[in-house]
């Protein structure tokens, strides 16, 4: 509770900081929201001269990329500050201040600043989700909303750990945004369904190291019920829909321990620059 109410209060605090240039923000929110839009528009130019994709049809294609926009779209809102870790705090001697707080570290970094333009983003993909499922006809019950809120949380887990671990590098090298940016690039994987990559070590990858398809392909195959997809992807024949979500919270909360570890080790070997 504690460090929900503080959490709050930086958010306020930053809001009301935001909202002193009003014409600034707002400009910073329509260049977002279009970039989103122009972003989508080009993906529905391109699906839209093919019929299907792998078996999965255009709406369905959509259905994968509202996910993808939500849950990058949160990531960005309140984990956006972790790239100045990996770029520059070390570096400049601004991570030494975070120390000296008495206060998680890691939790100080992600509540340090928001970026609001990421509530646009999240918005854009509820609207995209929205309309896929009702030009496909899927109704969404308590228990499936429940499941597929589940299911978003794991793929927060699952951005936020990656981040994190990808920004562990600077703690030996002072600076690692580049290396940080490869691996979160690889996240744009996610947009897509896994059965594109026909290379079974990339499959594997994606699906044991980077999970990043939990964030998008899974609560999709979830709402399409498309049994046969996961039977095959883990080369199993009793796997259902279910299967998938304690796989997805599993593999979350696994990633999510690693990252933690393998960042505080990183802490032990810090070294001050001296800037």
């Amino acid at each position: 509770m504690k460090y929900i109410k503080l959490y709050l209060q930086f958010l306020i605090l930053q809001l009301k900081t935001i909202m002193e240039y009003k014409t600034d923000f707002i400009i910073g929110l329509l260049s977002v929201i279009l970039g989103q839009i122009n972003t989508f528009l080009l993906t529905v130019m391109v699906f839209t001269q093919l019929d299907s994709l792998v078996g999965f049809s255009i709406y369905e294609i959509f259905l994968m990329y509202g996910f993808y926009t939500l849950v990058r779209g949160i990531d960005h809102f309140y984990n956006d500050n972790i790239w100045s870790f990996a770029w520059n705090k070390i570096r400049d001697g601004r991570f030494m201040t975070i120390l000296l707080r008495p206060i998680n570290p890691i939790f100080y970094i992600v509540m340090e600043r928001i970026e609001v333009s990421g509530l646009s983003e999240s918005v854009i993909g509820i609207l995209i989700i929205i309309y896929s499922l009702r030009k496909l006809m899927i109704s969404i019950g308590v228990l499936e909303f429940l499941v597929l809120f589940l299911l978003v949380l794991c793929g927060l887990a699952v951005y936020f750990s990656i981040k994190l671990l990808c920004s562990t590098p600077a703690f030996w090298t002072t600076c690692c945004g580049e290396f940080m940016t490869a691996g979160v690039e690889i996240g744009n994987t996610a947009k897509y369904p896994i059965e594109l990559y026909k290379n079974k070590l990339i499959k594997n990858i994606l699906l044991f190291v980077l999970p990043f398809p939990i964030a998008a392909y899974f609560p999709s195959i979830y709402c399409l019920k498309k049994i046969e997809n996961i039977r095959c992807l883990f080369g199993v024949s009793w796997m259902n829909v279910n299967h998938i979500v304690l796989y997805s919270v599993f593999m979350a909360i696994v990633l999510l321990f690693v990252s933690i570890k393998v960042w505080y080790i990183g802490l032990k070997h810090f070294e001050p620059t001296g800037t």
